[in-house]
């Protein structure tokens, strides 16, 4: 029978550990249950991570076998106990795992590290329990890889980033082994080289003696000039070939992605509690930080998300997450804030009805969205409204046409 761990670390913390959790650390009880929702997924993920590395899958079994079963309360013992759980999964990523889960659910660091610590006691018993006497390396692997479909599903927004892998699917994946050494060729004596020295060595040079000689005869020839590379004009006093190697090392990301040139720059905007986003100067969401830095507005305030693209079932577009990542941050970095995703009736549907409903599948793709990246079901809602609103409505944008609009909500 399959095993469902998050559903079992869910049901290890009711209602009131939860309370009594957020009165211990001073936090809302949503906020912890929050950063339980997204603690044991990441944790989870920590285990599969590490049961897959050579260098610490020993020592991840030893803090597995350590850890006691049950957790205490943050405010009796601030998650002391599973620290050394944490720092065997994660090691030296730890802190950015903290920050992902902090920013996400709106919790402070301190809050976060507490809640992670007691988990880990909870986390290393049910782990034990459902290897029962198969309590091996190999054992956990095929527990964890189970699973791993909803890991991917819960874990928080920017949990492969914080821990080194390209995507959380790779985390199953044993690293590679080191081939063993090859046996090392056989090597003749001294006796065979100088007879191979002898029979051949004269052939050969005189054979090389020939090809200068025919070199020395060809006229000169220039050097050959390197192929025009965009955006890298030669430098003077420095060759052309030297200028396009620097030019096409500089044109790529860090992850190996080719650059593509915008003339829209960005900026970081730092959030309260932390958090950073990358966004275009002038963006949606720069504006949007500042109205909520400046309190909730009397008014509601609409912005056009133009970020946010859609297929042709209304359902978001690949490149879309990061976009919902950033909107998912601003949203944890202002928890009092409420905000409605408005699907836009596109003047292009000649039929109303069709348009209704396009504009109702892009809302209700957005918020869904929203609500898997951390923002709390309760404060984001979805609707649709008409083109051409009239200025005045509180929905309206500048821009015709436009697919999605995401409003702060007035008191």
């Amino acid at each position: 029978m399959s095993v469902d761990l998050l559903s079992q670390v869910k049901q290890a913390f009711d209602a009131p550990a939860v309370r009594e959790m957020g009165v211990a650390l001073d936090e809302p009880p949503e906020r912890v249950e929050q950063a339980l929702a997204l603690g044991a997924p990441a944790m989870l993920a920590g285990l599969l991570r590490a049961a897959n590395l050579p260098d610490s899958a020993a020592s991840l079994m030893d803090a597995l076998k350590g850890v006691a079963g049950s957790a205490s309360l943050p405010g009796e013992a601030p998650g002391r106990e599973g620290q050394p759980m944490l720092r065997a999964l994660f090691g030296e990523r730890l802190g950015r795992v903290i920050d992902v889960i902090a920013d996400a659910c709106g919790a402070s660091s301190a809050s976060t590290t507490a809640i992670l610590g007691a988990l880990a006691p909870v986390v290393a018993r049910l782990v034990r329990e459902a290897l029962g006497g198969s309590f091996s390396l190999d054992g956990l692997r095929r527990l964890l890889a189970a699973q791993a479909p909803a890991i991917a599903r819960s874990a928080p927004g920017g949990l492969a980033d914080a821990l080194g892998v390209n995507s959380l699917a790779e985390l199953g994946t044993p690293a590679p082994r080191i081939p063993a050494e090859r046996p090392a060729p056989h090597v003749e004596g001294p006796e065979a080289v100088e007879s191979s020295l002898a029979r051949w060595g004269i052939p050969v040079a005189l054979g090389v003696l020939v090809l200068f000689a025919a070199y020395s005869l060809l006229p000169p020839t220039r050097e050959a000039e390197a192929p025009a590379v965009p955006g890298a004009a030669p430098e003077p006093g420095r060759p052309a070939a030297e200028v396009a190697d620097r030019a096409a090392a500089t044109d790529r990301t860090a992850e190996g992605r080719p650059v593509v040139e915008t003339s829209a720059k960005r900026a970081a905007i730092e959030l309260p509690g932390g958090g950073v986003i990358e966004t275009p100067e002038g963006s949606y969401l720069a504006t949007m930080v500042e109205v909520l830095r400046a309190g909730k507005p009397v008014e509601a305030r609409a912005f056009v998300a133009g970020d946010l693209a859609f297929d042709a079932d209304g359902a978001l577009a690949p490149g879309a997450k990061e976009s919902v990542d950033r909107i998912a941050k601003v949203a944890a970095a202002f928890p009092d804030a409420k905000f409605r995703v408005d699907g836009r009736e596109t003047l292009k549907d000649v039929d109303p009805e069709k348009a209704r409903e396009a504009a109702r599948r892009r809302a209700e793709a957005v918020r869904e969205a929203l609500v898997a990246a951390g923002v709390p079901a309760e404060r984001i809602s979805a609707d649709v409204v008409a083109p051409n609103l009239p200025a005045e409505h509180p929905a309206a944008v500048g821009e015709d046409d436009v697919p999605i609009s995401i409003s702060i909500l007035a008191d």
